[in-house]
């Protein structure tokens, strides 16, 4: 497809640049562009070797440039960048830190590749001097034109400004995608999927398959003359944690919906319990913090202070259950049910309690599912605010909602403490819950696993049908 549906068309304005808005209705769950990336490469600073092909981690380079990558399975890369790395002198230590760089120049001598690539924004202006730009300069351009490069490259000037320009729109632009194997992403650019304007509550999903083709598809129903918007950043993270990570990185004041509402659409994931009333949460408004109900007023800075080390507490706490379940407690007392530090903490919990219960040699108990459908209830609660519509992490906490929960009716069956009427009922729930959980991640593609854990959820609602039945036949 590599270009938006005929439902969409690409605007211009001074505020927003290029953008996408809906020329007609689009349906809940339509997709709106299918697209391959134009380039992928690693996180700067990362130092595992990974082949320039598939990407896979490899010990091995190429025979013959003898800088890049390769792995034996994927044979020779591209020949004329091949050409271009075996004049290439003095290559880079760190090749992470100029990999994307070396290859987008290769690449920029295809006038075709140089005509999309000249159209993505790179805000090299509003990053010159900030500590990015001296970060780049150090890692990666100041290297690189301590090679023969200039020479190499016959399509482009190659300088200061053209190696901070290529750096930028990687910043700005890139989405990441995931390793194809073990942990950690890399990144990519999809010149089309990066028109799409930002919002907190976005009306898109993005989605990445195993064959890194991306897929964007509408999260609920988008009015013809609405923007198409996704969101850039964590929408699990409060509203000061996310406008900083946008200026940061995309360099702009994030004026949305969510995050112009001090209680952020009535989620509260940045409030924090009053202390001068039982019932009341104290919400930021302009530099004030004030309860919404009794109007007490805190000090700014004791309140970040008081964020600052609930995320320094969640980050020493981290792989460790008592820790993490110590930390929660604590910080319970101070913070609303649902700021984004405690559901980070309930996520981080109940990771844990996931792989205990996957665990063929650990046997769970009532309590340990108990705490592990409470969690992902909670998180439930939170989603259903900040992600309305067709949600993948509302859909797997939906799932692991569901499954800890039909367990502990079971468990509770076998031991004669309910009926077979009421066990029917919890299960009747779960199968209505994991129904949705697979709506939810119906429109995943295939080759992906969100998909693959919409084929699993189908096989666990086909077994629960089964053993519905049974029981109706008791």
């Amino acid at each position: 497809m590599n270009k938006f549906n005929n439902k969409c068309s690409v605007e211009k304005s001074d505020q927003l640049g290029r953008y996408v808005v809906s020329v007609q209705d689009i349906d809940e769950g339509e997709t709106i562009l299918t697209e391959k990336p134009i380039l992928i490469f690693p996180v700067f600073g990362d130092e595992t070797q990974r082949c320039c092909q598939c990407f896979k981690e490899t010990g091995d380079i190429c025979k013959s440039c003898a800088k890049f990558p390769i792995c034996a399975s994927c044979g020779p890369h591209n020949d004329f960048e091949c050409q271009i790395l075996q004049k290439l002198e003095k290559m880079p230590r760190k090749l992470n830190n100029v990999f994307g760089v070396i290859r987008c120049l290769v690449e920029m001598e295809n006038d075709e590749f140089s005509e999309v690539f000249n159209t993505m924004e790179a805000h090299q202006s509003e990053r010159r001097g900030t500590a990015i730009w001296k970060i780049h300069h150090n890692t990666t351009v100041d290297p690189l034109l301590g090679t023969n490069i200039k020479s190499l490259i016959k399509n482009a000037e190659v300088d200061s400004d053209l190696l901070q320009r290529i750096c930028g729109v990687f910043v700005v632009n890139s989405f990441d995608i995931k390793v194809p194997d073990g942990v950690g992403c890399l990144r990519s650019l999809f010149p089309n999927a990066a028109l799409l304007a930002h919002d907190c509550v976005a009306n898109t999903i993005v989605s990445i398959d195993d064959n890194f083709q991306m897929k964007i598809y509408a999260n609920r129903d988008i009015k013809s003359g609405e923007l198409v918007t996704y969101c850039y950043t964590n929408p699990l993270w409060g509203t000061s944690k996310r406008r900083e990570s946008l200026l940061v990185g995309k360099y702009f004041h994030c004026m949305c919906k969510r995050c112009e509402d001090s209680s952020e659409l009535g989620s509260h994931m940045s409030s924090i319990l009053c202390p001068s009333c039982p019932d009341g949460s104290l919400i930021q408004r302009n530099s004030n913090w004030r309860c919404v109900e009794c109007n007490t007023i805190e000090d700014p800075s004791e309140i970040e202070e008081l964020v600052t080390d609930a995320e320094l507490s969640l980050t020493e706490s981290e792989g460790n259950l008592r820790l993490l379940e110590t930390t929660l407690r604590r910080y319970s007392k101070v913070l609303h049910k649902n700021h984004h530090v405690l559901v980070e903490l309930k996520q981080d919990i109940s990771a844990i309690l996931r792989n205990l219960i996957n665990d063929p040699t650990f046997n769970p108990n009532v309590e340990l599912l108990q705490r592990k459908a409470q969690l992902c209830g909670e998180i439930l609660d939170v989603l259903k605010i900040v992600q309305p519509g067709i949600s993948v992490m509302k859909g797997i906490a939906l799932y692991e909602f569901a499954l800890p929960t039909s367990d502990i009716g079971r468990m509770n069956f076998d031991s004669g403490k309910i009926t077979k009427d009421e066990l029917k009922r919890i299960l009747e729930k779960t199968q209505k819950d994991l129904k949705e959980a697979a709506r939810m991640l119906s429109y995943e593609p295939l080759d992906s696993s969100e998909g693959q854990l919409a084929r699993n959820i189908a096989m666990d609602l086909k077994e629960l049908q089964e053993e519905i039945k049974d029981i109706r036949s008791w």
